[in-house]
């Protein structure tokens, strides 16, 4: 089995940039999420995406990317049909371990942060370093939710939004999604210690690293 990182957009990848987090990474395989790649200072080795919107705002960029190498990966949609340096993937909202003969499970709310992570778990990667997988803030006041919030990305939806993942009383009951990969836990890493995720273990980013070089 292959380890790779998942780049979430939560703000804990604040604190790995300023611990030198691309210097230390740059040898790991490397999923872009949505905007990630926009904040490398190298390319990733996917680009992973769910939004149509998303796509669309970015197409030129995703294209560019992809002509140097860069595997494109999201959810069937007829809208890539004519593009084959994207790879497209049967998806589903019911949750089920991990299969890759199976539909790609995004959680019931359609995420790509879900996405990408049931698509490496179907290709057996392990380990698999979660990074900006915070699923928010600490509260609906907390309206810091993007690592890049303010500097290069200012079209997403979720910037700035923390009710995607809060209501008044909490985290959304969507955070559960993440119990599907129980049995799979012992392979995956959150590096947000703040995380609201609760389904696997956490690691700071010191830890992270002296793993990586123990490793």
């Amino acid at each position: 089995m292959k380890s790779c990182i998942l780049l979430g957009g939560g703000k804990s990848v604040t604190t790995g940039i300023e611990l030198d987090l691309w210097d230390k990474i740059k040898n790991i395989e490397t999923w872009s999420i949505n905007y990630g790649f926009m904040t490398m200072p190298y390319l990733p080795t996917r680009e992973v995406w769910c939004d149509r919107c998303f796509f669309t705002e970015n197409q030129h960029k995703l294209e560019e990317i992809a002509s140097k190498g860069v595997q494109c990966h999201t959810k069937c949609n007829s809208l890539y049909n004519n593009i084959p340096e994207i790879q497209q993937w049967s998806w589903t909202r019911e949750q089920y371990f991990g299969r890759i003969d199976k539909p790609i499970f995004t959680g019931s709310m359609g995420l790509s942060g879900i996405f990408a992570l049931s698509l490496a778990v179907a290709q057996r990667y392990a380990p698999i370093y979660l990074l900006g997988y915070d699923y928010g803030t600490s509260g609906m006041k907390d309206t810091q939710t993007h690592y890049y919030q303010g500097k290069l990305i200012t079209t997403s939806h979720g910037v700035n939004n923390p009710s995607i993942y809060h209501t008044d009383t909490g985290v959304k009951n969507s955070v559960n999604d993440f119990e599907v990969y129980k049995e799979y836990s012992s392979n995956i890493f959150n590096i947000s210690p703040t995380s609201n995720i609760k389904s696997f273990q956490k690691l700071d980013y010191q830890s992270f690293f002296s793993l990586l070089t123990n490793s």
